[in-house]
This record gives structure tokens, sequence and C-alpha cells, in this order.
């Protein structure tokens, strides 16, 4: 079976990359609303939890390899959360 890693994506006609991270499903009632500081290169980003528990946030780079450094960073903060 072939694992896919995670990787920044970029939105429609931006260059800029985005992280998205899914809260599992019996966590989003209660993620639902919630902000969350974020790290992302040098400064934090406040980010709301969508109702779906959908968590996106701009990594606020151009450069691919800034942007997987960046994402890992912001992957770490989560998933310790």
């Amino acid at each position: 079976m072939l694992l896919r890693m995670a990787s920044p994506i970029r939105r429609d006609g931006s260059s800029v990359h985005y992280l998205r991270k899914r809260v599992p499903a019996d966590l989003t009632d209660r993620a639902a609303g919630l902000v969350l500081h974020v790290p992302v290169g040098e400064e934090t980003a406040g980010v709301r939890v969508g109702r779906t528990g959908t968590i996106k946030v701009s990594l606020r780079t151009h450069d691919p390899r800034e942007a997987k450094a960046r994402q890992a960073k912001a992957l770490a903060y989560l998933d310790d959360m």
C-alpha cells in the first residue's frame, strides 16, 4: 500500500501555499469554532476551526521548500494538541 505524504496545497490561481487538516470526526462538534494560534514562520496565525472540522491556514510563502518547512512546524503543533 502506498502512503502519500502530506504536502502544502495552492489555491486556484494563487501561488501562495496553504495547509489543510481535518479534525478527527469524534472531536468535530467540540472543536468547531475554536480559534487556534498556529505557528507560521516566525509568526502565529489565528485560525478558526470550521463547522466541518477543517483547519485551513496560509503558509504565507511562494517558495515550495519554505512551505514544506512551515507545514511541518504547523502540523507538529496541531498534532500535539
